[in-house]
């Protein structure tokens, strides 16, 4: 039996940013714009980098659609940010609208485990023990696989120099599929083993284009098997979570200036 959950899922758009500077203001993370880093290219409007950030799946998913708008009426270049869901959750993509009813009844550390909606595509992530990214700037000439070309070349380069190999899917996308990490496509990213560890989606609107990641670092065995029946992706060993998003974040512009 299936729940239906619907489309929007509670998700808004609103303008946090102050005029005449590009300076985000999540309203749920006040504390962010003190940290902010810029990158100054040349154009007069800079990359923005948001520091590593610890909410809600709503939360992180308006913070998200903030950017993307933002980036819609220029307020600058480009914008990367790293997080993490407290409490554990499942996010559904945009066009799923079906999922298992025994997910009411999931626990994690004795909370229940919420379901949120994405607003880019896919099937449902599990965010528990996993590293987010939301990447937002203008598209490149071509479609969608010219759209992952740069995203993916960044994010294998990446973690490379981290000591993670990683290559794209070979899996043709399947329609109907619950679970994101069930299937490989050439829009994410496998280890050397053949496990899934990054899966992506996107959402363009007009030129702007927003990428969503998910980083299956650590996930939880017990909780996979509850959730989706099958076996976790492996842990990945790696230095710390700090060095991935300082690394990530200081080489994402080598792919993205332009």
């Amino acid at each position: 039996m299936e729940t239906k959950l619907n489309r929007d899922g509670g998700i808004r758009t609103h303008g946090p940013f102050v005029p005449n500077e590009v300076r985000y203001q999540a309203a749920l993370h006040p504390a962010v714009v003190n940290f902010m880093t810029y990158f100054t290219l040349t154009s007069s409007v800079p990359w923005i980098s948001l520091p590593l950030t610890v909410g809600s799946g709503q939360q992180q998913m308006q913070t998200d659609l903030d950017l993307l708008t933002a980036h819609q009426r220029g307020e600058f270049r480009g914008a990367l940010r790293f997080y993490l869901w407290q409490p554990a959750a499942v996010s559904l993509g945009y066009h799923q609208h079906h999922w298992p009813e025994h997910w009411q009844q999931c626990y994690y550390q004795g909370q229940p485990l919420e379901v949120v909606r994405r607003p880019s595509g896919g099937a449902a992530v599990l965010h528990q023990g996993d590293l987010c990214y939301a990447l937002v700037t203008g598209m490149v000439p071509g479609g969608c696989r010219q759209q992952y070309q740069r995203l993916q070349d960044w994010l294998i380069h990446g973690w490379r120099t981290l000591g993670v190999n990683l290559h794209r899917g070979q899996q043709p996308p399947s329609r109907g599929q619950v679970s994101c990490f069930a299937t490989a496509t050439p829009a994410d990213l496998v280890t050397e083993t053949g496990h899934k560890f990054i899966g992506s989606a996107q959402l363009r609107r007009g030129r702007s284009i927003l990428y969503q990641g998910s980083m299956q670092l650590h996930p939880d065995p017990d909780l996979w098997v509850q959730v989706f029946g099958s076996v976790a992706p492996p842990p990945v060993l790696i230095p710390s979570l700090g060095a991935v998003v300082a690394h990530l974040g200081a080489t994402v512009w080598d792919y993205f200036s332009v």
